[in-house]
């Protein structure tokens, strides 16, 4: 009997005992759960990509991600206005991807390193897609006499400085966006535009025939990831990220949306952009506002023109080297 008695009592504490390890594990389990690190990026458009939406590669990529890491990543896409609305009321994400134009500051370091996106030698920008410029024309092109050049031009954006580098000082500038360029090249109303990879994607889909000449020594068009996080374990995350998004195997990705990759030679689907993806010999920093942009577009209109002053003030001040 006292025999009997004795094994119910160990089974009874057996049991007791293994639905408390049960229960233990459920809840560290669900500790582990709570503990998931969550991440905001803001993706900015502030320049015409190739074709698709850089904020549905950011999303699938962020996904691909969050399997290997502890982690949720969430991609909200704004406007450049918004943005700097949002971040003047103080409202920030964890991560930014976007071009020139945002106004943002005390962002934290980047662990990968590259020539453009430093300050004081510290890396605080750094790229993962990039696009470039190029004069685009029907019959015959003459650098030297180049007239009636149509700018496809974006608020943000610094096409002139692409020409200045190659010494182009085209005469009868004219500035026009890219929808309104673009169809009046196909319309015959003109025949010399400087455009950028999305131009070309138009124009391939309307099956129009033209002819290419890459700038191939300045571009601004480069998206740019900057971490706004002051949290270390948040910080150590994007690090990761960011290796993740310019690793070879991402990278090679960029074919979907007809831009180039910053770090390899990548080929694109379309032929003239296949052929024309050398890398740019210079660059601007991307921190500059919306008015610092409006000073460096006013002194590159004076330089092609014929400013040498401004020209000048422009190479000392602006461009970076790659």
């Amino acid at each position: 009997m006292k025999i009997k008695r004795f094994i119910g009592i160990f089974l009874c504490l057996l049991t007791v005992g293994f639905n408390f390890l049960v229960i233990n594990k459920i809840e560290k389990k669900e500790m582990v759960k709570e503990e998931k690190i969550m991440l905001t990026i803001w993706q900015i458009d502030t320049f015409p990509g190739g074709k698709g939406s850089r904020a549905d590669f950011l999303k699938g990529n962020a996904t691909l991600f969050e399997k290997k890491e502890n982690i949720l990543i969430s991609v909200l896409s704004y406007s450049l206005e918004t943005a700097n609305n949002l971040i003047e009321e103080g409202v920030f994400p964890d991560i930014i991807s976007y071009g020139n134009g945002l106004k943002v500051e005390n962002l934290s370091k980047i662990e990968k390193d590259f020539s453009v996106g430093k300050i004081n030698k510290t890396q605080y920008a750094i790229p993962w897609a990039r696009s470039k410029y190029y004069i685009i024309y029907k019959g015959e092109l003459d650098l030297n006499n180049l007239e009636n050049l149509v700018v496809l031009d974006s608020e943000n954006t610094l096409p002139l400085m692409s020409l200045l580098k190659e010494n182009i000082y085209p005469k009868n500038l004219t500035f026009t966006s890219s929808e309104k360029g673009i169809r009046d090249f196909i319309n015959g109303k003109i025949n010399f535009v400087l455009g950028t990879n999305r131009d070309i994607i138009r124009l391939e889909n309307k099956f129009v025939e033209y002819n290419l000449y890459p700038l191939n020594s300045f571009s601004d068009l480069y998206q740019y990831f900057s971490i706004v996080t002051k949290n270390e374990q948040k910080i150590s995350c994007i690090n990761r990220f960011i290796e993740h998004m310019t690793s070879k195997k991402v990278q090679e990705n960029l074919t979907k949306l007809s831009l180039f990759s910053p770090y390899f030679d990548i080929p694109l689907e379309e032929e003239n952009l296949r052929i024309n993806q050398s890398k740019p010999t210079f660059s601007i920093n991307p921190f500059y506002s919306n008015k610092r942009l409006n000073e460096i577009k006013n002194l590159a209109k004076l330089a092609v023109g014929g400013d040498n002053t401004a020209k000048l003030k422009l190479e000392e001040n602006y461009y970076c080297k790659i």
